[in-house]
């Protein structure tokens, strides 16, 4: 893998790639449904590494920049749109929350 000729800033394709968390909040998945929403995800992040447009640390940050635009967005979202519960969509929120840095790309999904 090459570097990127320019400084490290947070990767806006990884910030936008958020399937995974926006998923679990939204629709009731499966733990394999979720483990795979995160592939992508991770996948679409690790590209643009293995491609040298960003350090894997940048791609780690616009996960996690990414999932906390949509932490905030969905409780103010949800009830002008759908006249949901602000409330619970912050419970929600809050319980399906993850940190990318601890993720595993090779977890077995089928395992779970």
């Amino acid at each position: 893998m090459g570097s990127p000729r320019h400084p490290t800033w947070p990767a806006m394709h990884s910030a936008g790639s958020n399937l995974s968390f926006w998923a679990q909040v939204v629709m009731n998945l499966t733990s394999r449904q979720a483990c795979e929403a995160k592939k992508i995800d991770w996948a679409v992040s690790y590209a643009r590494t293995v491609a040298a447009v960003h350090f894997e640390d940048d791609n780690l940050a616009g996960l996690e920049m990414g999932q906390e635009v949509v932490a905030r967005a969905l409780p103010e979202y949800f009830p002008v749109k759908y006249g949901s519960n602000a409330s619970n969509i912050r419970i929600k929120v809050n319980q399906k929350r993850f940190k990318w840095a601890d993720y595993d790309p090779l977890e077995d999904c089928n395992s779970l």
